[in-house]
């Protein structure tokens, strides 16, 4: 899996204009990334598990998940950034084999039916 650090690096290598929020982080830079996100000065942040918590940020469409939590609860959590107040929005995880387990198992536990689709050298298919 990808560290916030690796992601934002290769975004910015890409010129995507990204940020990035973490619980280790300072206040001032929290609340500069988010201002920036919500002005759209940047197009992506990347938000820890820690640093999401209690976010509520208008017309988020889409949420990436580069690992997959273990805690069922963490994933809910995670995927209830996006489609706030009858708003719609797309939640994306890669997954590798090691964590298709736990997919199944946010499957399960919440009775719903995750659609795969594999990426295979940059295209989905």
């Amino acid at each position: 899996s990808y560290t916030t650090n690796t992601a934002v690096e290769y975004l910015k290598f890409n010129n995507v204009k990204v940020d990035a929020i973490g619980g280790n982080g300072k206040m001032e830079d929290r609340k500069r990334a988010l201002e920036s996100f919500r002005t759209v000065k940047i197009q992506v942040l990347i938000a820890s598990d820690v640093a999401a918590r209690g976010l509520v940020i208008k017309g988020v469409t889409h949420i990436f998940n580069l690992d997959i939590p273990e805690d069922s609860n963490d994933y809910l959590h995670r995927a209830g950034r996006v489609g706030r107040a009858g708003e719609t929005g797309d939640v994306l995880s890669l997954v590798d084999d090691r964590e298709e387990s736990l997919i199944k198992l946010h499957e399960n536990n919440f009775k719903i039916n995750i659609q795969q689709k594999r990426l295979y050298k940059g295209n989905v298919e």
